[in-house]
């Protein structure tokens, strides 16, 4: 094989996450409409990195079995539809407009270093929302009623990076609303905010994609596809051992870090797959919800990764 295809790949492998999150982050940062509308300017430009890493995951997949047709596709697009036009802004106008008034009538002490550097800030930010969500994260695995909602995104049949938006409405709100209190009280500016959500996202993008990227040493940093193959590997009490990086963003290193992750490998774990009950939609993979019943002891064919040959 030609070296030049060589240097490629293993410049890819190793580089590709790290590079393009901060390009992205860059990219907000650079753009004119940054200042007044820093978070629709996020939106925006995580909706294009998005698509961006869509159609990469179709030129150079890891899976060639997680390579979406025409039917997923579609499904794809309804899911970060309804998670970025409908329900999030929804959600965040209700606890803008009901809870936001409650916690400014308390007068709470100005706690947000503002004189901070920008991206100080956007760093802090960041670690205050992972270490909420993780907190949340880590609940939805271990209580039987948060789990019963949290299965919904853990019963799909393959990952794809539009698949971070396949969640249960519940377990959204779960997590924001109290990502949503700790802001307020905080203070954080509108563009700290902005900031914060475009490394997280483009993580949990990146993180669910069916590219093959290493794991080692970024993987100590951000979540990368491998460890969150392995994170849906499992079920909800086998699954125990979460824990943050230094990011804090949420890490999947469990017991299923001794398993090399190959096809051939089929690891099963048990986890009650729960009932989808969005209402508004299929889930992607509902004849899998339909199969496994939210019967107690119930189990379900956790997913196979064919990816990173990084054994951390």
């Amino acid at each position: 094989m030609p070296l030049r295809g060589n240097v490629f790949r293993t410049s890819f492998f190793y580089g590709f996450q790290p590079l393009f999150t901060v390009a992205v982050l860059l990219a907000w940062w650079a753009l004119p409409t940054r200042s007044d509308a820093p978070l629709e300017t996020a939106a925006i430009l995580l909706l294009v990195a998005n698509l961006a890493i869509y159609a990469l995951e179709h030129v150079t997949p890891d899976r060639a079995d997680w390579v979406t047709d025409a039917s997923d596709r579609k499904t794809d697009a309804f899911w970060v539809a309804v998670r970025v036009f409908i329900f999030g802004p929804v959600l965040q106008v209700l606890m803008v407009l009901s809870i936001e008034p409650i916690l400014n009538s308390l007068n709470f002490p100005t706690l947000w270093p503002s004189s901070w550097p920008l991206f100080a800030r956007i760093l802090l930010a960041l670690v205050v929302a992972e270490l909420v969500a993780f907190a949340v994260h880590v609940a939805m695995h271990r209580v039987p009623i948060l789990w019963r909602y949290h299965a919904t995104h853990h019963a799909q049949a393959k990952l794809t990076s539009a698949r971070w938006a396949s969640s249960h409405p519940i377990e959204i709100a779960t997590v924001q609303l109290p990502i949503f209190l700790l802001v307020t009280v905080l203070g954080p500016e509108l563009v700290d905010i902005a900031g914060a959500i475009i490394l997280g996202r483009v993580t949990v993008i990146i993180a669910h994609s069916n590219l093959r990227l290493s794991s080692t040493p970024i993987g100590w940093l951000l979540t990368t596809p491998d460890l969150h193959r392995r994170h849906h590997m499992l079920g909800a009490k086998n699954q125990a051992r979460l824990r943050p990086g230094l990011w804090f963003v949420l890490q999947a290193r469990s017991t299923a870090g001794r398993y090399r992750i190959w096809p051939e490998d089929r690891a099963t774990r048990s986890a009650p797959a729960a009932r989808y009950r969005y209402g508004l939609h299929r889930h992607p993979d509902q004849h899998r919800l339909e199969r496994y019943s939210h019967a107690a002891g119930g189990e379900h064919q956790s997913l196979v990764s064919g990816g990173s040959d990084a054994v951390l």
